[in-house]
């Protein structure tokens, strides 16, 4: 018994070091038009979400995990179908992370990329197209 008190005591140890990972739920939506669809990216070093295709008219949801002392931020691109010249940063967790804690909802339209400020209930233009 006197063998499990010194590892139990360094387990705990251990664990009271690690922070919680934050999450970030992001909800993006598109509204273009003209029927395009949109790709996004989302890595993050905790883990990795791959591509999500959304066409015209419909969403997507991601969860993004950060760790608290992670040296790379997570973060999310988006790119308008093989036509689109550049892909666009939708969520960067440096420059977004304090309004999507809870949940964090984008839109994109025929003048830009759109966040929605919960506060002040209004659509705010984070990215407007170049060219579209």
């Amino acid at each position: 018994m006197n063998l499990l008190l010194p590892s139990t005591i360094t387990i705990l140890f251990f664990f009271s070091l690690c922070e919680p990972t934050t999450s970030d739920k992001l909800i993006v939506l598109n509204r273009i038009g003209n029927g395009k669809t949109l790709k996004i990216y989302c890595q993050a070093p905790v883990d990795f979400h791959g591509w999500h295709v959304i066409p015209d008219g419909q969403n997507a949801t991601v969860n993004i995990f950060q760790l608290p002392r992670q040296l790379l931020p997570s973060m999310c691109n988006g790119q308008w179908e093989s036509s689109f010249p550049y892909p666009f940063l939708v969520y960067s967790h440096y420059r977004d992370h304090k309004r999507c804690r809870d949940e964090c909802v984008w839109e994109t339209n025929s003048i830009g990329l759109y966040v929605w400020d919960k506060e002040k209930k209004l659509w705010v233009l984070v990215h407007p197209w170049l060219d579209l």
